[in-house]
């Protein structure tokens, strides 16, 4: 257990420094945020990843925090949008990573 830990630790680490240096100057919650965190489902669906990729890199690269924060900041009806886009959005990428690892399966 304490070793998944210090995996998904580094893992995160390395996300979200990744994460940072290509936010770098963005707006919290604004639209790159959101085709990062889409990228990021993408690729959990995609490569059904184990502890350090997925919960840790991918996990770290991501980033809910950021979108809860312009969402609370926002009206009302601006978080409702922005909460609702997010999570379409994050479903639907994570849907299209494993159709593709599934087509590339059947491919094989």
């Amino acid at each position: 257990m304490f070793k998944d830990a210090v995996l998904v630790g580094l893992g995160a680490a390395l996300g979200s420094a990744v994460r940072y240096l290509l936010l770098a100057g963005a707006p919290l919650g604004g639209v790159e945020t959101h085709l990062l965190n889409a990228a990021a489902c993408f690729a959990l669906g995609a490569l059904a990843p184990g502890k350090f990729w997925g919960m840790g890199v991918f996990g770290g690269f991501s980033t809910f925090s950021a979108i809860s924060v312009a969402a609370a900041q926002s009206s009302a009806g601006g978080a409702a949008l922005t909460l609702a886009l997010s999570f379409s959005t994050c479903v639907a990428a994570w849907c299209a990573g494993d159709a593709a690892r599934s087509a590339a399966r059947g491919r094989r």
